[in-house]
């Protein structure tokens, strides 16, 4: 008798510490299942807050400023795209936009080097590109270019016919094609297949460093700010970082440079037909 009510017993024990068990763990579940709805709300929120809102006032003021550019307020554009950008967010499109708001002003400079900065973005958009060449022509300096191994001169067209993105993207593509071409030459014991994967890989390989390279090159100088736009009507170029140097000679409102050293105020400029000298940074605006 003992024995059952012992047996019985146990039983009412695991029966009653299996509902606890399910009665703990809906408990659990829920809370979890709460804890994670409260989570994604925040996320949601977090996300409206800080990135959903701002982009539709970015929309919004890229929507006023091609507005204004249409009713050809082109002041008002103008500010509109600057306070754009003032954001952080840029884009070949602002750009772009930008510069054809200070053509329609007769701002030489200023369209020269938004032209630059969308080309920087886009290498490829035949617009910018023409306006560029059309706008350039209203510079007064012609500096011809100093004589570059053809090879070289190759290489810089192909490297900057694509922006550092699309290349960095080629990059991964190719490493990818890589693994798998070398996958085929380890694994396969078809002779033909062995060696398609073997030249396949080390073709691969090649092509994946080199657009890394090029994509690590177009970053850096969209980063680096070693190219700049005279802003001034007139500056004269010296030969040393002071008032007292010697003139060498002068450049006009328009021209672009390549900024190679940096010594307080002063800032050390090469043209693209070689030649080097000293100049006001306050003169020019970094690309």
């Amino acid at each position: 008798m003992s024995s059952f009510v012992l047996t019985k017993g146990t039983e009412f024990e695991k029966s009653y510490v299996d509902v606890l068990d399910y009665k703990f763990g809906m408990t659990f579940f829920i809370s979890h299942e709460i804890l994670f709805n409260i989570t994604m709300k925040k996320i949601l929120l977090f996300l409206s807050v800080f990135v959903f809102v701002p982009l539709m006032a970015q929309q919004g003021l890229l929507d006023q400023a091609n507005d204004s550019y249409k009713q050809e307020k082109y002041a008002e554009a103008v500010a509109l795209y600057d306070s754009i950008i003032a954001t952080g967010y840029t884009s070949a499109e602002v750009y772009y936009n930008l510069g054809n708001a200070h053509y329609k002003m007769g701002h030489v400079a200023p369209c020269i080097l938004n032209y630059e900065r969308a080309l920087q973005i886009d290498p490829n958009d035949k617009d910018i590109a023409y306006n560029l060449e059309l706008v350039q022509q209203h510079v007064v300096d012609e500096i011809e270019m100093v004589d570059v191994f053809f090879l070289k001169k190759i290489l810089h067209n192909l490297r900057a016919s694509q922006s550092s993105d699309t290349w960095a993207r080629i990059s991964i593509m190719a490493f990818v094609f890589t693994m798998v071409m070398l996958l085929i030459f380890l694994l396969s014991r078809v002779p033909v297949l062995k060696k398609v994967g073997f030249y396949f890989t080390i073709l691969a390989f090649v092509v994946a460093l080199t657009s890394l390279i090029f994509s690590s090159k177009g970053k850096k100088e969209m980063t680096s700010h070693d190219t700049a736009i005279v802003f001034s009507p007139t500056v004269t170029v010296k030969s040393s970082p002071n008032d007292s140097g010697t003139k060498i000679f002068v450049l006009h409102e328009g021209t672009k440079v390549q900024i190679v050293d940096r010594l307080g105020e002063w800032v050390e400029i090469m043209l693209s037909d070689g030649n080097k000298g000293w100049m006001k940074a306050e003169t020019i605006e970094e690309i």
